[in-house]
């Protein structure tokens, strides 16, 4: 259902219409919460991107997607963190840290707020080095 609304959003207003971001983000978010979420991420940061473009960096709508964009990022990290040998935890902090660098930036909250985490699992568990 919410990918026939993307499409049609996309056919009637375009690609880069705030709706067609909307509906992107929504079914983003329905992958996400089926497990999906490489291809979650993935249209995530495409609509981060257009969102931005669109409407600037203090829109309400980039919050939004933001939120949501954080959200999967930190979930992929847990189930790869669980899944992860105890000597490449360090790697896949490295792998999440760029991807919150390169989406958003160094000075971004979400990506202070991931440091802080990794700060705050590392304080309690010793586990990254």
């Amino acid at each position: 259902m919410l990918l026939e609304v993307l499409k049609k959003r996309k056919q009637i207003l375009g690609e880069e219409h705030p709706d067609t971001i909307s509906a992107m983000n929504n079914l983003a978010n329905t992958l996400g919460d089926q497990g999906k979420l490489d291809e979650s991420i993935a249209m995530l940061k495409n609509a981060y991107r257009k969102i931005t473009v669109l409407l600037g960096n203090y829109h309400p709508h980039l919050k939004v997607v933001c939120a949501n964009l954080t959200r999967r990022l930190l979930r992929r990290f847990a189930e790869l963190f669980s899944q992860t040998p105890q000597d490449g935890e360090e790697e896949l902090y490295q792998y999440t840290l760029s991807d919150f660098k390169q989406i958003f930036s160094s000075q971004h909250t979400s990506t202070i707020l991931f440091t802080k985490l990794i700060a705050d699992i590392n304080a309690k568990t010793g586990l990254i080095k």
